[in-house]
């Protein structure tokens, strides 16, 4: 008998019945045993989640909030990662090779967005716009070409499809044949305004410099580097990285701006679990460019001081940054190289960071860099790096974004993303005696410390 016409009074009449064979499987949804379920899952979530950090002072402009709270974060992160596995799943062998081998077209038109500045002629004309009027907004593009991409955009997710501009009283009720496209109307999605040029926290810098010039480093590190030898940027720029960007201060604003983008969420996700070993400690950006961070870190702990080590060219930028953030009166700034030896004033450190540094280095050029702060440290200081830790043994979409940066790093600077593992073989490497310690951040980086 089917099972599904028995009556159960703990159990909803929700039921699949699904003869397999000479067998009967029956699915039922009961409300308390699901209830109980989610009441364990709802709990391990909690139990095994970190707590974070409690920051003594958020200032009223503070991003620091809107941190999504552990819980959260784990339970969207598994969604995330549960949802890839059924794509992966479902995905035929066929579709799956299409879709990686043309991925670049999806970033061809976010570059031509943002390049060409759609985005900002959308958010200032305050809502939805013909894409032929954009093109003229624009200084008179061809709007044909124009309309396409941003139709495109729309596919994307950057841009929302209005649809097609009212005609005309006189034009009939709908367009011509053939001009479906360019008669249509275009607004901004939230990740669309990410590509405005001027907004804070935007991408648009980011966006154009990888896909202006990272390419054909990426193409070279795969194809002509194996064979022989040799940085993917270097063979195919004839520089190295930062050899290149500074002798073009377009290039090197465009990437100091790109860096930018990404530093408030950086340090948003770090110091929600991140702490000094003491309320008045000294905190030694290392190589911290414009002094963002430290700046952020000195506005919410009030007790904290702070130095920022970089070349010549980016200490001024971080003196004028410390002071429009109020904060230079417990700031410092030191010009150096991280591969020389390292000022004096550095001994006074309690805490040495190296954010996203050591990915930009071969593991020879990272030793050196960790001896050089070994040597002028303290005994007792603390290192924290903070960096991309990736997992070898996990394919998931979670790790898969720091398995592909990895790929960039060995591309444009011959440097690399690193297991915690290799982490605590370039810290016994430079002389570092103590244990690291390992602590997941809220996104790609992790923070390893260590005992100097």
């Amino acid at each position: 008998p089917n099972p599904c016409t028995a009556r159960c009074r703990n159990c909803a009449r929700v039921c699949v019945h699904v003869p397999v064979g000479i067998m009967q499987i029956s699915f039922w949804s009961c409300p308390g045993l699901l209830m109980l379920a989610g009441a364990v899952c709802v709990g391990h979530l909690m139990a095994t989640c970190p707590t974070g950090v409690k920051v003594p002072h958020i200032p009223s402009d503070s991003p620091l909030p809107l941190l999504m709270s552990w819980p959260s974060y784990q339970f969207l992160r598994h969604r995330l990662e549960f949802l890839d596995l059924v794509k992966r799943w479902t995905t035929p062998p066929d579709a799956l090779v299409l879709d990686v081998a043309t991925k670049y077209w999806q970033s061809e038109v976010t570059y031509a967005l943002a390049a060409l500045g759609v985005a900002d002629a959308l958010f200032e004309a305050g809502g939805e716009l013909g894409c032929a009027e954009v093109a003229r907004r624009l200084g008179d593009l061809q709007p044909e070409p124009l309309c396409r991409y941003m139709h495109a955009g729309a596919s994307l997710g950057l841009l929302r499809d209005a649809g097609v501009e009212p005609p005309p009283p006189v034009a009939g009720n709908g367009p011509p044949d053939g001009d479906e496209i360019t008669s249509r109307r275009f607004g901004l999605e939230v990740a669309g305004h990410l590509l405005r040029k001027n907004l804070p926290g935007s991408l648009h810098d980011y966006v154009v410099m990888m896909v202006e010039n990272a390419p054909e480093a990426l193409r070279s590190a795969g194809v002509e580097s194996w064979a022989e030898g040799g940085i993917g940027w270097h063979r195919a720029h004839g520089a190295p990285f930062f050899e290149w960007i500074a002798r073009r201060p377009e290039k090197h604003r465009e990437f100091d701006s790109a860096m930018a983008s990404l530093a408030l969420t950086q340090a948003m996700s770090i110091l929600g679990d991140w702490s000094p070993p003491f309320e008045n400690a000294t905190v030694c950006d290392i190589a911290g460019g414009r002094g963002l961070f430290l700046a952020f870190i000195l506005q919410h702990w009030p007790g904290l001081s702070g130095v920022v080590l970089d070349q010549n060219w980016t200490a001024e930028a971080a003196r004028a940054h410390l002071e429009a953030q109020n904060v230079s009166d417990r700031a410092e700034v030191i010009a150096g190289s991280i591969f020389e030896p390292l000022a004096a004033q550095l001994r006074s450190c309690d805490v040495f960071v190296l954010k996203m540094i050591l990915h930009d280095w071969s593991d020879a050029q990272s030793v050196t860099i960790l001896r050089n702060i070994l040597h002028v440290a303290r005994r007792g200081a603390r290192l924290d790096i903070v960096d991309i830790a990736i997992r070898a043994d996990d394919p998931s979409i979670w790790s898969s974004g720091g398995i592909l940066h990895d790929i960039f790093m060995l591309a444009v600077h011959g440097g690399r993303e690193r297991t915690f593992s290799e982490f605590r073989a370039l810290l016994r490497d430079a002389g570092v005696r103590s244990e690291a310690r390992l602590t997941p951040l809220r996104g790609m980086h992790a923070l390893v410390q260590s005992e100097l």
